[in-house]
């Protein structure tokens, strides 16, 4: 039987300034007391130590950026108790949070619990798209070996992690918390997911962030199976991955009425291949960049405007795409065409409040785009069909 002072309990911050002050208040409420509070500082630009000035909590700080990976085998590493607790540096926990943590590994001989997250913002587009599409739980009921348990709030046996060899050091941001229960599932452990941990996630996202985080998601298997480090790879990807998941989402969610959220939906495949191949950039060093405006020649400008909306503050749509292979430009145009990327969007209803002004933008942009569909689609099928 685990007690509290078998716990240590770490958050992984990276330029967290803005949350991981409610985040360790929230840690030092809790109903039981852990063994000790780490707070791993990945090569933050403010360090962690200097924001946090509190003697019950540790900082251990890496020179550099290492990434998430890197930050839970630091704290693996670190632990000298039974068990290691952890949340995310933008989440504030409830009060017995770890509590039920305990008690699920004390009455099952679970390797690993997880619990709960809600978001505790949803008044803009972005937020509450983030809350249905990115929610970080399995729902109001205790779930025995869920698929994996949601990195953002973990209690791990610390015996199992080293059992696996803990973390991969090569993912930065996501899917480290997938592949961990994925290797703890193969050694025959039992894992554990119960709604009564719970906790709230303090991220807010605007139009131009809500898909670069989502594709973050998703570009973590890529980055382990080589998808960037070939055009052959990020090839593949345009129709599998990037028009896939837009193809599902939209679905569900003209399937559920849910409108508002059909124009970022529609968005996500731009967005993905912009950057898909920025990385592949960064990963073979070839200076290409996505031919965003060239592919923009097939809509009408508010339809453009829109999609510059949402496009990241890391990708220019403006760059030179002369570098840019032809195939991926041809791939792009087919896969619009194929998935009724233009058809599917005219279902998209301006908003009812315009939030910011990139949002009405936003929306205003996907109102029209029936209109941009028929006039492309019909010069497509002229080009491929010449009449006899």
């Amino acid at each position: 039987m685990h007690r509290p002072c078998d716990i240590t309990l770490y958050v992984p911050c990276f330029n967290a300034e803005q949350t991981i002050g409610q985040c360790v208040e929230s840690l030092r409420s809790q109903s039981i007391r852990p063994h000790r509070i780490l707070l791993i500082d990945d090569g933050s630009a403010v360090p962690v130590s200097e924001i946090v000035r509190d003697p019950v909590v540790e900082a251990l700080r890496h020179k550099t950026n290492r990434g998430l990976g890197a930050s839970r085998n630091t704290a693996l590493a670190a632990c000298d108790t039974p068990l290691l607790a952890s949340v995310d540096a933008d989440v504030v926990a409830d009060s017995d949070w770890l509590e039920h943590l305990l008690l699920e590994v004390n009455q099952h001989q679970f390797a690993g619990v997880g619990g709960r997250m809600d978001e505790a913002f949803q008044d803009t587009l972005a937020n509450r798209w983030r809350a249905r599409h990115m929610a970080q739980h399995w729902g109001d009921k205790p779930v025995q070996n869920p698929r994996f348990l949601f990195g953002c709030n973990t209690l791990f046996r610390t015996d199992a992690l080293h059992e696996v060899n803990g973390y991969d050091n090569r993912l930065r941001t996501n899917d480290e918390d997938r592949l961990i229960c994925e290797a703890l599932r193969i050694a025959s452990h039992e894992l554990g997911y119960t709604p009564k941990a719970h906790c709230c996630h303090l991220r807010r996202d605007g139009l131009n962030t809500i898909l670069g985080g989502y594709w973050q998601w998703h570009q973590a298997r890529g980055l382990l199976r080589g998808d960037f480090a070939s055009l052959a790879g990020i090839l593949r990807r345009i129709d599998e991955v990037n028009f896939g998941i837009y193809r599902y989402r939209f679905d569900i969610d003209r399937a559920a009425g849910a409108e508002e959220f059909l124009g970022l939906d529609a968005a996500i495949p731009w967005v993905f291949c912009a950057l898909d191949v920025a990385m592949f950039a960064r990963q073979t060093g070839e200076p290409c960049s996505f031919p965003f405006e060239e592919l923009l020649a097939v809509v009408d400008d508010q339809v453009a405007a829109g999609l510059r909306a949402v496009m990241p503050r890391n990708i220019n749509p403006h760059a030179a795409n002369s570098h840019c292979d032809e195939s991926y430009v041809n791939r792009f145009q087919e896969c619009l065409l194929q998935s009724q990327w233009l058809a599917r969007a005219e279902h998209v209803v301006p908003l009812g409040v315009a939030e910011t002004p990139a949002e009405a933008s936003f929306s205003a942009a996907f109102s029209k785009v029936r209109m941009s569909y028929m006039t492309s689609a019909i010069n497509a099928a002229i080009s491929h069909h010449p009449a006899a």
